[in-house]
């Protein structure tokens, strides 16, 4: 990366702010993710952070709508961190502050699939701290918002998948089974085929068997991991589950009938709840990949968590159980956001359309339009009022769309477009939001 500007910015506003950005900030390189911080700073001025290809600047903004000495905009530089790869998800941490001792902290996510704990007290202390758990893309991590002692992440994490494997014709494939329960009563079950997903014999003549769990009975918990073991066809097996439920398996020999069938693989989807530590304190299965994840301003055991085949679900995590769900009615779903400064409205994109929700009232979309023609794909409420929002279009070849929303209009207020844009997000008191671009960020600022 080149050199980063280290000194105060002054930029003035554009005269047409209806589409072109009402305010620029120049950088060093594209933009991937930006973030305002959605806790105080302490001082004026608003924390943010951008990020792209190995690296992220962390800044101070204050506009001219917060101090009239200002004229349009101050972009402050406060430190540009390395990082290995480029930045595809990143949040703020409630103690970041420049207060007092200044301290800024923030989570960062990327391609080798690793959460970056940065910590830094703007002088001589940095630190990094590398989380490991998610085995594929991370799509979305939020902080806990009252003490930011957990952050939060989705993933299109594929936990129980395995390789296809394929069925040899002296190989053990009818199952009859048995489950017992934690209680000791034991009942019989159907033909367990389908839960053996595949199994093969190796060079030493024994039966490697890879089983999932079957949702067809009641007593075997869906989505459970594989369990791997070499047998002999007439070997009893005895498989424990996470239910504390006993699998007995009679396997008997292959019918040659059918030779060489391709098995099936399983996938599980997870949300991770993790310390500062690095420490996993909550897993939660998910049915499809998870896309957003929000955690409530006041109540930190409530967690929203939207998945791509459109679903979004509210979680209690004391009881590690969803509470409450939501239907796109379509998919995929692309982008959701929990309205914190009113929380029974949910908003997401899904297709080319906005969708908004009381949950109070239905588990349907109260309100559904059509936004953007080259489908939509960040869905994002002002934190400055509880009728404004924000949708992007996926990235075009030149441009990407930014359409600013009011409840109570029927079209768009503001409509803007970003070169290549990536990210969105709106600053903490005022109606304005920020779009990363090819070189810069784009700030639009709109009426309440």
């Amino acid at each position: 990366m080149g050199k980063l500007p280290t000194k105060m910015v002054k930029l003035s506003m554009q005269e047409d702010s209806s589409r072109s950005p009402t305010y620029t900030v120049a950088c060093e390189d594209y933009v991937h993710v930006v973030e305002f911080s959605p806790f105080s700073s302490g001082v004026p001025a608003s924390l943010l952070a951008y990020g792209g290809n190995q690296y992220v600047v962390v800044g101070t903004c204050l506009f001219q709508e917060e101090d009239m000495e200002i004229e349009g905009v101050e972009f402050n530089v406060l430190r540009a961190f390395h990082h290995e790869l480029r930045v595809d998800a990143l949040a703020w941490s409630p103690e970041s502050r420049l207060d007092r001792i200044p301290t800024i902290r923030f989570c960062t996510a990327a391609a080798d699939r690793k959460l970056r704990l940065l910590t830094s007290d703007l002088q001589d202390r940095h630190e990094v701290k590398v989380m490991e758990g998610h085995t594929s893309y991370i799509n979305h991590l939020v902080f806990e918002p009252t003490e930011g002692k957990q952050i939060a992440s989705v993933s299109d994490d594929h936990t129980c998948r395995s390789k296809p494997f394929y069925f040899h014709p002296h190989s053990c494939s009818t199952v009859e089974a048995l489950a017992e329960s934690a209680h000791g009563q034991r009942k019989e079950t159907q033909s367990f085929d389908r839960a053996l997903s595949c199994c093969r014999e190796d060079e030493a003549g024994k039966v490697e068997c890879l089983l999932r769990s079957s949702s067809e009975t009641g007593h075997i918990l869906p989505y459970t991991a594989p369990l791997r073991t070499s047998i002999s066809p007439t070997t009893r097996l005895t498989f424990r589950w996470s239910l504390e439920l006993t699998c007995i398996l009679l396997p008997s020999l292959y019918s040659a009938e059918n030779e060489w069938q391709r098995a099936a693989h399983s996938e599980t989807f997870v949300v991770m709840v993790w310390d500062l530590e690095g420490n996993e304190s909550t897993t939660l299965r998910l049915r499809s990949p998870g896309i957003s994840v929000c955690w409530h301003p006041e109540e930190a055991f409530k967690l929203m968590v939207a998945e791509k085949k459109g679903t979004i679900r509210f979680y209690d995590l004391v009881t590690q159980q969803a509470i409450l769900s939501l239907d796109c009615g379509q998919s995929p779903l692309m982008s959701a956001d929990w309205c914190l400064t009113n929380t029974i409205k949910v908003g997401a994109v899904a297709g080319n359309d906005w969708l908004i929700w009381d949950i109070t009232r239905s588990s349907y979309p109260q309100e559904k339009r059509p936004a953007h023609i080259d489908k939509a794909r960040l869905f994002k409420w002002s934190r400055a009022s509880e009728n404004l929002f924000a949708t992007t279009g996926c990235p075009g070849k030149i441009c990407s769309q930014l359409l600013i929303h009011h409840l109570g209009h029927p079209q768009p207020v503001t409509i803007g477009s970003a070169t290549v844009g990536s990210g969105l997000s709106w600053h903490r008191t005022l109606p304005l939001c920020v779009v990363g671009s090819d070189r810069k960020l784009c700030f639009w600022m709109t009426e309440m």
